[in-house]
This record gives C-alpha cells, sequence and structure tokens, in this order.
C-alpha cells in the first residue's frame, strides 16, 4: 500500500444556495415596439448575465473584513491565543484566530454535544467522520469551491492519489479532507552529529548498514562527546529506524506499515527480514548499544 489515509481537519462552512432568476415579458404588437423591445430584451439578457454570481462566492472572504475562526488545535499541549505563530496568521490573513484546546477526543464531545463547535475539526476513525456527517455537525464542502480556493491541492491530491475525492465523498458530496501519509514515498533524513563522527575519527556520514553499526558503537565506546566519562549511547528508539530500513522493511509501535511483495500487499512487521533487523537490535541492545530506557 503506497499511501495511508488518515482523517484530519474538517473545515465547516454553510451551504446556503441562491438562485437567480429573470422574467421578462413581452406583449407588443407594432413593429416598432417589437424592435424596441427586443433591443431592451438584449440589453436586459447582458445585464442579467453581468450580475450572476458563482454558487461559491458566498464562500469568499469580503476584501478588508477581518474574521473570528474557533480553530481546534492539533497540539499535545494547549496553545494560547497570543503565541507568536497564531499572532503571524493573524497578521498576515487579517484573521483573527480563538484557539480552541480540547484535552482529548472525549472532550470534544462533550463541546460539540453542547453545541460549542469549532469552526475547524480533527476528527479521527471513519464511523466518527461518518456519524457527524448525519447528525450535521460537519457540512458540505463544495467541490467547486475547493478548486477555486484550494486549486493546488485539489489537483495535487488527485494526481498523487488517483481517485482520492471520490473516495472522500458520502453521498457524492465531500465533507472533509483526509491527509495523506507520503512516508513510504519519502525519504526520512537522517542527521549525523557530525562534531561526534569527527571525534570517534569518521570523516563523513556512513552510508551502509556496517558503518552506521560502526559508528553507533563508537558512540557508546568512544567518549564522542569527550568529557571523559561513559555516559553515551548509540541510539534510542528513532535510531532504531536506521537499522529497519536497512532490510527494506518498516515496523512502527502503534502503526502497521503496508508493502508491495510478490505482487501482494503484507505488513512489514512480520517479514523475515524484520526478524533479522530484531536479531541485530537485540545484540546491540544487550552490548549497551542502545539506550535501555528507549522504549518511554
Amino acid at each position: 500500500m503506497r499511501k495511508l489515509l488518515k482523517l484530519l481537519p474538517f473545515l465547516l462552512v454553510l451551504t446556503l444556495f441562491f438562485t437567480l432568476t429573470a422574467c421578462q415579458q413581452a406583449n407588443i404588437s407594432k413593429k416598432g415596439e417589437d424592435t424596441q423591445t427586443d433591443s431592451k430584451a438584449a440589453d436586459s439578457s447582458e445585464t442579467s448575465k453581468s450580475s450572476e454570481t458563482s454558487p461559491i462566492d458566498k464562500f469568499m472572504p469580503t476584501e478588508g473584513k477581518k474574521y473570528k475562526i474557533n480553530w481546534l488545535s492539533r497540539q499535545a499541549q494547549p496553545v494560547d491565543n497570543d503565541a507568536p505563530l497564531v499572532q503571524y496568521w493573524n497578521e498576515k490573513f487579517n484573521v483573527e484566530l480563538n484557539i480552541v484546546n480540547v484535552s482529548d477526543a472525549n472532550a470534544l464531545n462533550v463541546k460539540i454535544a453542547a453545541g460549542d463547535i469549532p469552526d475547524t475539526l480533527i476528527i479521527t476513525g471513519y464511523e466518527n467522520f461518518v456519524k457527524m456527517a448525519e447528525d450535521g455537525v460537519i457540512a458540505e464542502l463544495e467541490e467547486e469551491l475547493l478548486k477555486k480556493a484550494a486549486p493546488n491541492m485539489y489537483v495535487g491530491l488527485e494526481k498523487e492519489v488517483p481517485g482520492y475525492w471520490e473516495e472522500n465523498k458520502l453521498d457524492g458530496k465531500i465533507y472533509g479532507i483526509s491527509s495523506v501519509n507520503f512516508w513510504n514515498a519519502y525519504r526520512q533524513p537522517i542527521i549525523w552529529r557530525g562534531d561526534w563522527l569527527e571525534n570517534i575519527g569518521m570523516t563523513k556520514a556512513p552510508s551502509n548498514l556496517d558503518e552506521v553499526v560502526d559508528a553507533l558503537y563508537k558512540f557508546t565506546k568512544n567518549d564522542p562527546d569527550q568529557n571523559g566519562k561513559d555516559d553515551t549511547y548509540g541510539c534510542s528508539m528513532s535510531g532504531l529506524d536506521l537499522i529497519y530500513s536497512a532490510y527494506g522493511y518498516f515496523p512502527r509501535s502503534g502503526e502497521i506499515f503496508w508493502h508491495e511483495r510478490d505482487g501482494q500487499v503484507v505488513p512489514g512487521l512480520i517479514q523475515p527480514e524484520v526478524k533479522e533487523a530484531l536479531t541485530l537490535i537485540n545484540k546491540m541492545y544487550k552490548d549497551g548499544v542502545i539506550d535501555p530506557e528507549f522504549v518511554t
């Protein structure tokens, strides 16, 4: 499975439609009056066309008007309204962001049940998404609005995930924008401490598994911070990705990464190569290369 989809933020919008109609009556019998009426009808038609607006224009912001947006925070810790980045976005888009902090999904559900619904929502779980749409908690996102207001996002998601927008629809309507996890499509950068590498005698970053293991052992045994103490480890939890990736599969605690193998989609966690990686990790742990508290 090349990309994983997880449900993230949903923008609430009102879905009111206005229909402009024009009626014209003409009961003229005289030729001259017919000519005059035709001319007026043409003028009226042109005026009507110029005054018509797109159904999505009502969603467009009014220039110069400041909007207050109750924005649900996605951070683990509470975010203040006067935080530097909040102020930055306020000034950039001429808005007033009111950050809504909730401790967990249950706290959010309590707010929603009380009618205190933020203007943006983060929904996890497809069943919750469907229920909120059916209960009217979230409103439809006009597809034409997305094309006009976020053309790069609209085209980009359809390009990277063919059928993306159709898959997102409920009863033919879009109620939210699912996030796309591109971790399996792009590399995760590996960052080494250059000063530590120099202190253990390495002039360049490791480029294969043998060099990686050698560096990690030396980080543990050769006093890379040069403080004269035996107080360093080669890596902790995040550093284990270096080992797993060398074997071609990527298990992760709490998540399952899927891979294509021999034409089948398989979970990386139980592939034979992962057992080899775990064997090496077990040895490194016993040798004191991995921080013993890495699980915390």
